[in-house]
């Protein structure tokens, strides 16, 4: 990388109401993040927290639904140590001093927070043409000594996947690269269990099937489809993860792919069948057909399964697939939550009441491990019992509203 700031730099406003807009008190818990699991939102965010000697650096990317967005955007910054708590001294900043890297409708940015001794960063942005404002949430907290780029260009890769056979290596944004300790995970992680499920927590990376130590300006192998788990040299914790996916990822392309994604639809009796098919595709047409009894319900049923799949995959994705975490699961079946809060610890997802299912809050907690990125597990309760089967009689009859 060629060029940092460091924030703040204030822009000036010609229009007060805008500055007025955007530093009116926030209590960032109550903020309404549920664009961010919305498809069709006109601005999407994700980023990357990474420590230097003596400084961190945010590592932004914004997604627009088209390069008219980016020129109606304002943006303002404020830290807090506590969601809960009100804020009412953002500062109006303008990010293009920041640019990294630029498509027609995607951006990145890196600047440097300031030593700030609190742990969030809230990222407000106004859009100018539709007045719509919107609440970003950084943990300074979850950060990393490194990231991974492709070798050709040192741009920070900020989705938790590349496909098979990239070209990529482990690098820093400042100083001399360092030796890490990479461990490969050839066996799939499991899929999350229903909602309803009485489960514990187990250690997710132990052992490891192989182990290569790397220094960063190195390629790292990615001829193999599976995970790595990443460590400075000498450390016990695994601080970073990437998956390597086919081409086609996130969309799933084979039969065995899709058949295994279907399996929050299918009973343990038709999984076992599917699994020992002389001809697995036949079977699972079969399937849908003899649910719904609609050759035209079991194409719009499978369309949009899938369609769901692959945002969750895009949304979710770490050291297992998007679609088999514990949100990429709910969002699969119960679509995208109408709204969004999050807590210091938790995020809720709250659906309302449809003349199909009741009005459902489903909490993820953050789980405390010293990785470089937020992963959240679900609260399961008894409680989601028959709405979870209600949910899934609808999607195999093929009358699951979309």
């Amino acid at each position: 990388m060629n060029k940092y700031y460091s924030l703040p730099i204030v822009l000036v406003l010609p229009f007060l109401s805008f500055f007025i807009n955007l530093s009116a008190q926030v209590v960032p818990s109550s903020g309404d993040l549920s664009y961010l699991l919305n498809p069709t939102a006109d601005i999407h965010f994700n980023h990357k927290v990474i420590n230097t000697s003596n400084k961190k650096w945010v590592v932004l990317n914004i997604n627009t639904a088209n390069e008219l967005v980016f020129d109606s955007l304002v943006f303002a910054y404020a830290f807090t140590k506590n969601l809960d708590n009100p804020i009412d001294d953002f500062k109006v900043v303008s990010l293009k001093n920041y640019e990294l890297y630029k498509t027609q409708n995607n951006k990145m940015y890196a600047f440097e927070p300031g030593n700030s001794s609190n742990k969030f960063l809230i990222l407000r942005t106004l859009n100018l043409t539709t007045s719509n404002t919107y609440t970003y949430i950084i943990n300074l907290e979850k950060n990393a000594n490194f990231f991974l780029t492709k070798t050709e260009i040192t741009i920070p890769i900020l989705q938790g996947y590349v496909s098979k056979g990239s070209s990529i290596k482990i690098a820093k944004l400042v100083g001399v690269n360092s030796t890490y300790d990479v461990r490969f995970y050839a066996t799939k992680f499991p899929v999350a269990l229903p909602p309803m499920a009485n489960i514990k927590s187990n250690s997710i990376f132990n052992g490891g099937d192989s182990t290569i130590t790397t220094k960063g300006e190195n390629k790292l192998p990615t001829h193999k489809q599976g995970v790595y788990a990443i460590a400075e040299q000498g450390s016990e914790d695994v601080n970073s993860f990437f998956r390597i996916n086919n081409s086609s990822y996130p969309q799933l392309s084979t039969v065995n792919e899709i058949i295994e994604a279907s399996i929050y639809l299918f009973t343990k009796k038709e999984k076992e069948k599917l699994d020992s098919s002389e001809n697995p595709k036949k079977d699972y047409d079969a399937f849908w057909l003899e649910n719904t009894n609609s050759p035209e319900r079991a194409g719009k049923m499978i369309s949009a399964y899938f369609s769901r799949v692959k945002e969750s995959n895009t949304l979710f994705s770490s050291y297992k697939e998007g679609w088999k975490t514990d949100m990429g699961m709910i969002y699969i079946i119960f679509g995208p939550p109408n709204k969004v809060f999050r807590s210091n610890g938790s995020l809720e997802w709250i659906y309302k009441k449809t003349y199909e299912m009741p009005s459902l809050i489903f909490t993820f907690n953050l789980i405390d491990k010293k990785w470089d990125t937020e992963h959240f597990e679900l609260e399961r309760n008894m409680k989601y019992q028959n709405t979870w089967f209600r949910a899934i009689d609808l999607w195999r009859k093929g009358r699951k509203s979309l």
